[in-house]
């Protein structure tokens, strides 16, 4: 258990959550919400996005956040409220630059998506994962997708972990200002990237196949 007003967060708040439960005490005094959050979750924690929502709703003055970063190995996000509500409540965080959540596929969830991307005009990199063996609908990659080149000026790149890959179809760029990347890394053996440029001047240009672990011996020698 953790109760937020023992803490005094200074610019940057992490947090790694290894159990199978992690609970927050929430009371009157709230903490300034730092400029960096992370939370790390390593093992399976049931319903992690209404413990997500714990968390924030013990801090205050949201405007602070610039980075809100979630991260998770064995992710379990099958309770489609508490995910939609996260997804209303990160539309606080007005200022965000880099927002890594999880991508759920309950009916409505592109447009509550949507709806959260309105609020946030300054992100720069946009990070959306799935649950293991989840199949995520393409439209809803595909809506996103288009929603963030005609709204999101400031948006330099979205990158979505899937379990299969998807293709994006009649995506339009023409009034898009400056170059829009996408990438997805399908959480495949072995790992792969595909890799979309949106660029309003010259089109489409794609980069696919690309061997991830390949990739990354080859960086590592």
């Amino acid at each position: 258990m953790t109760n937020l007003k023992y803490l005094k967060v200074l610019s940057k708040f992490e947090l790694l959550v290894s159990g199978d439960k992690f609970e927050v005490i929430q009371s009157e005094s709230k903490v300034e919400t730092p400029s960096y959050i992370k939370i790390s979750i390593q093992l399976e924690v049931k319903d992690f996005a209404a413990q997500i929502l714990q968390l924030l709703y013990g801090f205050c003055k949201y405007q602070n956040a610039t980075n809100f970063i979630v991260e998770s190995q064995k992710c379990n996000f099958q309770h489609d409220l508490t995910l939609k509500q996260l997804y209303h409540k990160i539309q606080q965080l007005i200022n965000l630059r880099i927002l890594t959540l999880p991508l759920g596929s309950y009916d409505g969830i592109t447009q509550d998506i949507i709806e959260m991307l309105k609020a946030l005009k300054k992100l720069d990199y946009l990070f959306f994962f799935s649950q293991p063996n989840q199949d995520v609908d393409a439209d809803i990659i595909q809506a996103i997708t288009q929603f963030a080149i005609d709204h999101l000026g400031e948006l330099r790149l979205i990158q979505f972990y899937l379990a299969k890959p998807i293709t994006l179809q009649g995506i339009d760029c023409k009034h898009r200002a400056s170059p829009f990347h996408v990438k997805m890394i399908i959480e495949s053996t072995p790992k792969y990237k595909y890799h979309s440029i949106f660029d309003g001047r010259f089109g489409l240009k794609k980069i696919v196949n690309k061997n991830v672990e390949d990739q990354e011996q080859i960086l590592n020698h």
